[in-house]
Formats: structure tokens, C-alpha cells, sequence
């Protein structure tokens, strides 16, 4: 039988349980219940509230793999992959909800305890809210989740960047301070474009233009809170109201180029025409394909690098990755310039995040994103685009 990476990664899931041990009796009722209200603190009768339960470790495996805090996003995004409803139920007139499961639905395959998300959009649209946690009783309360209708503001538009402002959560909803804020920019034909990659405590960021490219989005906050209640840990997320963003006209250098990923002789090897990777589609991933070993072999994967062929050598000045990951967290993305395939310049070191932004210096026709560990390729469950533009 031949061994992959993604064998071995799910052997090592195995080995460290991905996840609490869970202390449910796996024949045991479980019955979990809250209440959905506006942002007023009344109740949100009628509204439907999804209990979505993220992947098991080995159930993902060559599927996708859910980070807590991801999953309302991918519900806004119509990500229905992610979005899957294990249970839904419609709240009565008081707010209240209620799902009733087995001990073993709350169990990953070595019985460790899995992570579900509520989720609930508002009544009206374009707002939402959701809570991550793990089910360690049979009867378990989640914290009231109120939705947050609050607008943001573009304050300024200067220089080539964007400034958002909005307020701040607490005093909507009530409760202590958000833990972090994020922008997320969703677009009119594909969904998720752009989340701001690093969290934040402000209640204002700047954005470049290049970032949205030449696309028509909608933009809203994400707020999120972790707190305690009757010994369980909870994750709340909550998607400010949407509103529409002005369209930058900032088209990528890279848009329709030709893409090269790393053969199995080690060689570039071009993807398919359009590559899914420049071709202005979010919807449209690169997927890498797994080295095939004799057995008993272990091999290094190929599709360690991607390569982006602007046509001929342009000054360039930015790149943005959308929703680029790797398989490995610890590895870095090495970004490296050149004209011949041959010589390449280190332009920076990114961590491995899906989303975010460099500064690239001096010209080129190749852009190589590269990762530091070999061992290491690009997200099995796709990766969505990557931009190359020019200096302001």
C-alpha cells in the first residue's frame, strides 16, 4: 500500500486524538438549547438556527478542514461544502431552540469530543451570528446570541487605500469587549474575496485597493468573543450588517496568466489554461495532486512551489494571496522573484495564513511562492487565487 502525506498526517491525528477526549457516554441523550434574539435583547421568533458539526480529523481527510470561527463565514459565502446542517431548528416565540442527538453524534472516530457551530442569519438578511463549542454534557446551554445590525463607515478614501470604521460590538449586544475584529469583503458573483488577515482590537483598519481587485464586493465586520458558561467554552462570532463597497478597478498584473506547480520529476509543470489561480474566479481552486509511491516508500510531495508566468519581466510592487493555505501550518510561504526560472530573489517570508498581503520590489516576469518545509504542499481543499500587481 502506498504511503502519502496525507496517510501520515492522518496516522499523527490519530496518535494525538485531534480534540478533547469526550466524556459522553456514546448511547447517552444529549439535548442542547438557546435563545436567538435581536440585537435589542427581544426575541427572534421564527428564526431558523443551523447546528453544523465540523469534520472529524480522519473524516476530512482530503476534504476540508474547518478552523473554529471559519464556519459562518462559509455559511455568508453559500459554502455549502462547510454549511451543512447536522440539525436545524426554528425558534418559538420566546427565542428558544432546541436539538436533541446521541452521545455518539458528538464523537470523532478515536472518541474524542467534535467541535459544532449555531448558526443563525438575520431575520431580515445580511447579518448573522454563530458559537463554536465542544458538547461535554447531556444537557448543555449556549449563551443568548444576539445579532448585531450595526453599519460600518468608509471614512476616508485617500492614496490608494480605503479607511473602515464601525462600532464597537459590545455596545450593541451588551457583554465584555471583543477579542478581535476582522473585515471580510464578500463578492457579488463568487462569494468570500477578501478577510483581513490579522485580527485586531480596533474598531477601524485600512485596506489597499488592490486588494478587491476589479470586482464589485460588499464589506462587513466580524466580531468575535470567547467566554465561558456552566463550565463550557464558546466561541461568538458575529457578521455586522453588509453594504457595498466601491469598485477599486485595480486589475492584477497576473490576471490570465499561465501557472506552473512543482512536477514529480521536480520540473515546472504547467496547470490547466485558465489557471485557476489567476483566472479572476474565486470559486475556481488548485488543488495538488498527491505523489503516487511504491510501497513501503515514503515520498516528498510535489506541488511544493507555485510559479505565476506574468508573459514577460514588469516592475511589480504587490502581491495578495485569497485563501491560499498550505498542509502544514508550521511552514512558511518563501515568495521569490525572477526572470529565467533558474536564479530567484527573496522578496519575503509569509507565515501560512489564507490570507494576506507582501510588498514586492524591482521587476520580474516569475513569481515563485515556494514553502520552507519540502515536506509540505499547498491545502487539499483547494486554493482560491493569487494577485501580482504593479507599484502604485
Amino acid at each position: 500500500m502506498r504511503t502519502t502525506v496525507v496517510a501520515l498526517w492522518a496516522a499523527a491525528l490519530v496518535a494525538i486524538g485531534c480534540g478533547p477526549k469526550s466524556q459522553l457516554d456514546a448511547h447517552s441523550s444529549v439535548i442542547v438549547n438557546g435563545t436567538i434574539q435581536t440585537e435589542g435583547g427581544s426575541a427572534s421568533a421564527g428564526t431558523t438556527v443551523k447546528l453544523i458539526r465540523h469534520p472529524d480529523a480522519l473524516q476530512a481527510i482530503g476534504e476540508v478542514f474547518v478552523a473554529v470561527g471559519s464556519v459562518g463565514l462559509a455559511c455568508i459565502a453559500g459554502r455549502l461544502d462547510i454549511c451543512s446542517s447536522f440539525e436545524e431548528s426554528v425558534a418559538g416565540g420566546d427565542g428558544g431552540y432546541t436539538f436533541a442527538m446521541r452521545g455518539a453524534d458528538t464523537q470523532g472516530s478515536v472518541g474524542q469530543a467534535l467541535t459544532f457551530t449555531t448558526f443563525a442569519g438575520c431575520p431580515g438578511g445580511n447579518c448573522a451570528v454563530a458559537s463554536d463549542f465542544v458538547i461535554q454534557k447531556t444537557a448543555l446551554t449556549i449563551p443568548p446570541l444576539r445579532f448585531w445590525t450595526e453599519v460600518g463607515a468608509l471614512t476616508s478614501h485617500v492614496n490608494g487605500a480605503a479607511m473602515l470604521s464601525w462600532p464597537a460590538v459590545e455596545a450593541a449586544v451588551g457583554g465584555g469587549a471583543a477579542d478581535d475584529y476582522r473585515v471580510n469583503f464578500v463578492g457579488a458573483a463568487d462569494g468570500a474575496v477578501w478577510l483581513s488577515a490579522d485580527a485586531q482590537k480596533s474598531t477601524s483598519t485600512t485596506i489597499d485597493d488592490r486588494v478587491t481587485q476589479d470586482r464589485d464586493t460588499r464589506w462587513h465586520v466580524v466580531a468575535q468573543r470567547k467566554q465561558t458558561a456552566s463550565g463550557t467554552d464558546f466561541t461568538v462570532d458575529w457578521y455586522s450588517t453588509q453594504q457595498d463597497y466601491p469598485n477599486t478597478s485595480k486589475t492584477p498584473i497576473s490576471r490570465a496568466s499561465d501557472c506552473y506547480t512543482q512536477g514529480a520529476d521536480g520540473m515546472p509543470s504547467l496547470l490547466a489554461r485558465p489557471c485557476p489561480l489567476t483566472d479572476g474566479n474565486m470559486t475556481t481552486r488548485f488543488v495538488p495532486v498527491t505523489q503516487q509511491c511504491q510501497s513501503g516508500q515514503s515520498c516528498p510531495p510535489i506541488n511544493n512551489w507555485i510559479v505565476i508566468d506574468i508573459g514577460i519581466s514588469h516592475p511589480i510592487g504587490f502581491l495578495v494571496l485569497y485563501d491560499v493555505s498550505t498542509s502544514n501550518g508550521a511552514a512558511n510561504v518563501i515568495v521569490e522573484t525572477g526572470d529565467d526560472l533558474m536564479t530567484w530573489t527573496t522578496q519575503a517570508t509569509l507565515p501560512a495564513k489564507p490570507y494576506q498581503t507582501t510588498t514586492l520590489t524591482g521587476t520580474a516576469r516569475f513569481v515563485r511562492l515556494r514553502l520552507s518545509d519540502p515536506m509540505a504542499q499547498w491545502s487539499a481543499s483547494g486554493n482560491g487565487e493569487i494577485g501580482v500587481f504593479t507599484p502604485f
